[in-house]
């Protein structure tokens, strides 16, 4: 998307600034052309989605996406998703309108940026080098803050408009530049600019690793490449061919279309490699349709326009209050689906939330020591640590120990890993400092037994071999500070959330539930399996032992994509009850 930004901002300061010295620029008439050229094939797929999902999707979701239609209409959807990024809401790869977070930002720029600039239309035409200043100086304003931002909410700095506008204003710096680089640089020069920036950008494609803090620093290796690549100026052979050409003229159609076809499949559990092939057909399909019969349909009346987006609106809000599958899906799937909508309270109990469970949205302060970290004198003490796959057990546990006259501590939290110096939202990570450098040298006497559990298949921002390297670290820390541990190892986790495709099994036979397993989920198990020791890594992935519904059909073994309910802990103590290193 990024690629994108460059190239959008880019056209748009071209388009205004030669409107800027014609003397002929109308604020009016750009708005007007920008919704011609954006919004009518954005309503078509928008349409497109309200229809299908009412047949690949349950009413809950169905809801959730009639919103997320409305917010895209209005260009707000960035906003929405910012406020609806909390720690167990939906899911991202769920929802098949999240790409339209990056149009909301365009659709802010677009109307934004043309008042910024008519403000010092003036300084453009008399004062160049002073103009070129201030566009430096906002360019350099909006990276900073998106670094700044970036360490602080990450969320926000990914979605909102000020912290990304410096992407769309280096294509101001272009149009500011472009004649002067010409001058200075032969084409010899460019061409070879123009090949290191092409080479950089598929390097940096490959390599990009989706936990890598964004916006950030990294941010301007594609930026600066896709700035070079335009400013150079450089025409290859390959862009000459029709079909390249073509994919060019069809390129919006596709960013619209690809992502609602990739979630349909995904929400069917095809996703599989075999499937891809015929996704990216339909994917191509749909665009070349889009293309020409409405994208290529320039000369549209605004009102029509305007009128349409009324009226789509409206229909998101009919949808979004009264889902037309509610009326021919059966009750007690809907019930089944709709799972953990009804699970807050218990989920807050279960995970002891607000007290010994830091969450996205807490404090480190709100973390009660007195409460969680309460060593007993006449029972052994077991310490529970980790991120939300740790919490999920606390209460099952409660009730294990309970039994056997064991006292659990606990020490979790989410958006960090129980690892030395760990990564993460700075009020999560305070809590591992605080355990590590104070809690455990301490109290290592007192400490009978820790179980470790993290979901580890989130990354956190590590790498694989940075993963390992802080499970040896927190291994050794441990050994030195002579406390026997062990990990409870790294759980499924789906592509949709498991009540959802348990309801989808009881509706259609033809369902495989394994088939909506993240392949990334089990290779994380195996990669865990590689390098801690067995008797200290207890296997957990996908346990045939492990009933996913209760024998009512009322009750799933997890309540989302990839955390138990209390009945799936309930399973795994007992389990767990057979092992050595749980008997106390």
């Amino acid at each position: 998307m990024i690629l994108f930004f460059v190239i959008s901002g880019y056209l748009m300061s071209k388009i205004i600034l030669n409107k800027f010295d014609g003397g002929e620029f109308s604020l009016l008439e750009f708005y007007k052309k920008r919704a011609n050229r954006i919004i009518p094939a954005l309503l078509v797929l928008i349409l497109f989605v309200l229809f299908f999902c009412n047949f690949v999707f349950f009413p809950d979701m169905v809801k959730t996406v009639s919103y997320y239609a409305m917010s895209s209409i209005l260009f707000l959807s960035n906003i929405s998703y910012y406020f609806d990024s909390g720690y167990f809401d939906v899911a991202s790869e769920n929802n098949p309108l999240l790409h339209t977070w990056s149009l909301s930002v365009e659709w802010q720029f677009y109307i934004i940026y043309p008042l910024v600039l008519l403000l010092f239309k003036k300084i453009y035409g008399n004062k160049k080098v002073l103009f070129q200043l201030i566009i430096c100086s906002l360019t350099l304003l909006s990276f900073l803050s998106s670094i700044y931002i970036s360490s602080r909410d990450p969320s926000l700095a990914f979605y909102s408009f000020p912290t990304r506008s410096w992407e769309m204003l280096f294509g101001c710096l272009i149009v500011l530049n472009e004649r002067k680089v010409k001058n200075i640089l032969n084409e010899g020069m460019r061409y070879i600019l123009a090949v290191v920036s092409y080479v950089s950008i598929f390097y940096f494609i490959i390599n990009y690793n989706d936990q890598v803090l964004w916006p950030s620093y990294y941010t301007l290796i594609p930026v600066i490449a896709t700035t070079v690549i335009i400013i150079s100026d450089i025409e290859f052979r390959i862009f000459r061919l029709k079909i390249i050409q073509y994919i060019g003229k069809i390129s919006y159609s596709l960013y619209l279309w690809h992502w609602p076809l990739y979630v349909f499949f995904m929400s069917w559990g095809l996703s599989r490699f075999r499937y891809t092939f015929m996704l990216l057909l339909l994917s191509i399909l749909f665009s070349i349709l889009s293309y020409n019969f409405v994208e290529s349909k320039r000369i549209i009346e605004f009102k029509k326009v305007f009128y349409s987006s009324v009226f789509l609106l409206l229909l998101s809000g009919l949808l979004f209050h009264f889902p037309i599958n509610k009326f021919f899906i059966n009750k007690d799937v809907i019930s089944l689906a709709s799972f953990n909508k009804d699970y807050t309270t218990k989920r807050s109990k279960q995970f002891s939330s607000g007290k010994c469970f830091i969450s996205t949205k807490s404090n480190f302060t709100d973390f009660n020591k007195n409460l969680c970290l309460e060593f007993s004198y006449t029972q052994r003490n077991v310490l529970l640590i980790g991120d939300s796959h740790a919490a999920h057990y606390s209460e099952s546990l409660i009730k294990f120990f309970k039994e056997k006259n064991v006292n659990l501590l606990q020490a979790t939290t989410s958006g960090g890993f129980p690892v030395l110096n760990s990564k993460g939202r700075r009020e999560n990570t305070k809590l591992w400092d605080f355990m590590f450098d104070e809690f455990i040298p301490k109290n290592n006497s007192k400490i009978d037994f820790i179980i470790i559990s993290a979901n580890w298949v989130d990354l956190q921002g590590y790498n694989h071999n940075e993963i390992e390297f802080k499970i040896m670290e927190l291994m050794n820390y441990l050994k030195t500070n002579k406390i026997d541990f062990v990990f409870l190892g790294q759980t499924e986790k789906y592509s949709s959330p498991f009540p959802e495709v348990i309801s989808k099994k009881e509706m259609n036979n033809f369902i495989e539930v394994n088939n909506f397993i993240d392949i990334k989920s089990v290779k994380m198990n195996n990669f865990l399996k590689s390098f801690i020791p067995n008797e200290k890594y207890i296997e957990l992935f996908n346990m045939k032992e492990i009933l996913k519904i209760s024998e009512d059909k009322n009750t799933p073994y997890m309540f989302d994509d990839n955390h138990f309910t209390i009945f799936g802990t309930d399973q795994i103590i007992n389990y767990l009850e057979g092992r050595k290193e749980f008997e106390f």
